[in-house]
């Protein structure tokens, strides 16, 4: 995922999207979501990132809810280090309708090896709406003890204050954006935005650190599409392992497609990127991703594909000149009418430890690499019940058994994902 200091309200917005439940709502002038983290990086060029630790969201649309989550000792090797993170998430009524807050926590933050520190840095983001009261939303920023480059600033700055350091970094203070409507209302806001203008730590020119991202929005819950709600997903590479029991450290699903929940009208969404390099964990040509879907009260449809091209993992042990998956599921004639799924892979001169795999291995097959740890190839998990169906294809799935390339032990490589369901 490649983000721009602007551009975080659309990476924030994309993930407060596809929040389950609130375009099903009914019975409510407005529905609530929301989540809260701690720090988010994402580093451009080597695609990767620590993904929002500590998260809380909230998901259910209606009614008092509430999550919290809390961490320890956060770091990413030169770019950041925070002792503590603690969040929470609270949605409740509001008259007839709903409010939300979220809020995020860091203390002892130290950025870019101590360029950028704060003491303790405290954001949320609070919405609200109902009949009788039009919808609002707003975020709101205080620091303890700030200090850029030498220089401190106060417990309370204007939104959006930017600095610079020279050759360095942007840094934003107090990010906010909000926007409220008739139908609806959303915050989007952060602590502070760093965005990297020269490479430093392995990320490039462009990387951007963020520091409590909040989000809280309410809206007016839509008509209800009739029949059973669709889901999926599908991405070419996904990297993650837990650094010292507690972050998590990835390479961001990459390419990625993401179904709703009342489908494409049967059209294709598509996603593609090249060139994901990982040094010495992964290299990847070209990545495509694809999926369409259809909701209605006769037919459930959710359809996914990924295919990645010159695959090569730690540093050649694992190869192949392509890697494909699919998985689609079906409902036909609503709740009791007939249920499909399937999943299936296609590769083109894979080797595994300098073994060429043959054209029809069996799904699920589990090969052990010295040094390495297990590698499952064609790795298929499928559900088909009275709650739903539900087919998930990844076409190669390592989880090593010995660290190696900057990844401890347990720490899992997927190529060539795709999955899909239908609910209910």
């Amino acid at each position: 995922m490649r983000l721009r200091t602007a551009a975080i309200v659309g990476a924030m917005a994309i993930v407060a999207s596809v929040l389950p439940g609130a375009a099903q709502a009914t019975g409510v002038s407005y529905t609530h979501g929301g989540y809260a983290g701690g720090t988010w990086v994402t580093a451009i060029g080597l695609t990767v990132s620590s993904d929002m630790t500590a998260e809380s969201q909230v998901t259910t649309p209606t009614g008092v809810v509430s999550q919290t989550n809390s961490t320890a000792n956060v770091t990413v090797n030169g770019l950041l280090n925070v002792n503590a993170v603690s969040t929470s998430v609270a949605g409740s009524n509001f008259g007839d309708g709903s409010q939300i807050l979220s809020h995020a926590r860091t203390t002892g933050v130290s950025l870019l090896n101590g360029l950028i520190g704060v003491q303790a840095v405290d954001t949320t983001a609070a919405a609200s709406g109902s009949s009788t009261s039009a919808p609002k939303a707003a975020t709101q920023t205080t620091f303890l003890g700030l200090t850029i480059a030498g220089k401190t600033y106060p417990a309370n700055v204007p939104a959006n204050t930017t600095i610079g350091i020279p050759g360095i970094a942007t840094v934003i203070l107090n990010y906010s954006t909000s926007k409220a409507t008739s139908t609806g209302a959303v915050a989007i806001g952060a602590g502070l935005v760093v965005r990297l203008l020269e490479a430093r730590a392995g990320a490039a020119a462009g990387s951007q650190i963020t520091l409590n991202p909040v989000y809280a929005a309410v809206n007016r819950p839509a008509t209800a599409v009739p029949g059973a709600p669709i889901g999926g997903t599908a991405y070419g590479s996904y990297v993650h392992a837990a650094v010292n029991g507690v972050a998590t450290v990835e390479s961001s699903p990459t390419a990625r497609t993401t179904l709703p929940s009342s489908g494409t009208n049967g059209n294709t969404i598509t996603n593609s990127t090249t060139n994901v390099s990982l040094p010495g964990v992964l290299l990847l040509g070209a990545v495509q991703t694809e999926g369409s879907g259809i909701q209605s009260a006769s037919l459930s449809d959710a359809s996914e594909t990924a295919n990645v091209t010159k695959v090569s993992l730690f540093n050649g042990l694992i190869t192949a000149d392509a890697i494909g998956t699919t998985s689609h599921v079906r409902l036909v004639g609503g709740s009791t009418g007939t249920r499909t799924n399937q999943g299936s892979m296609t590769f083109v001169n894979l080797k595994v430890a300098g073994t060429t795999i043959p054209l029809n291995v069996a799904p699920n097959t589990v090969i052990n690499v010295a040094n390495l740890g297990a590698v499952t190839i064609n790795e298929q998990y499928a559900i088909n019940n009275a709650y739903g169906i539900r087919e998930r294809v990844i076409g190669l799935h390592i989880v090593l058994s010995t660290a190696r390339d900057g990844l401890p032990v347990g720490a899992s490589v997927e190529v060539a994902t795709s999955l899909t369901a239908i609910f209910g």
